[in-house]
């Protein structure tokens, strides 16, 4: 940025962090991940809370405030919803975790081929079936009750 790094402030680091949101990586070719920007910006802020802490600036724009014990805060409960305050900075752009993708028919097929007795048994019944891992875990031998089949290899469990 052609910035001294004493004199950096809010804007330049909003600007850092949108040139990285709107060009590629000089070094891949390829755009940055979300988390790779939050990553650098949160490094930078940390660099800041650092420097001041050490007293190599007197204060920063840039540095955590949220550890001074000296700055009261309201009450918040124990349980929260929400992040600590370094990760809902307005620095920090918002990530969302990334949602599960079901099995196509041929990894099931794969993986059932290549689960040992009795995991294979168990991943069938929780792909035909929806069952989750705890219900399948406290599965007992009582809950299944079958009905004698006649003389085939299968059976229906009611």
């Amino acid at each position: 940025n052609d910035i001294l790094w004493h004199k950096a402030d809010a804007v330049d680091l909003v600007a850092y962090r949108n040139r990285m949101m709107s060009q590629p990586s000089p070094h891949t070719g390829r755009a940055y991940r979300t988390t790779t920007i939050n990553h650098r910006v949160r490094g930078v802020l940390r660099f800041y809370a650092w420097a001041v802490g050490a007293h190599w600036l007197n204060e920063s724009p840039l540095a955590d405030k949220t550890r001074d014990f000296a700055v009261s805060r309201r009450y918040l409960p124990i349980r929260t919803r929400y992040a600590a305050d370094t990760e809902r900075s307005i620095f920090v752009l918002r990530q969302y975790e990334a949602l599960p993708r079901p099995l196509v028919s041929e990894q099931a097929r794969e993986l059932l081929a290549k689960l040992a007795p009795p995991y294979d048994l168990m991943a069938r019944w929780q792909l035909y079936t929806g069952l989750r891992i705890s219900e399948l875990l406290r599965l007992g031998v009582d809950d299944v009750e079958g009905r004698p089949a006649p003389h085939t290899a299968h059976h229906t469990i009611e």
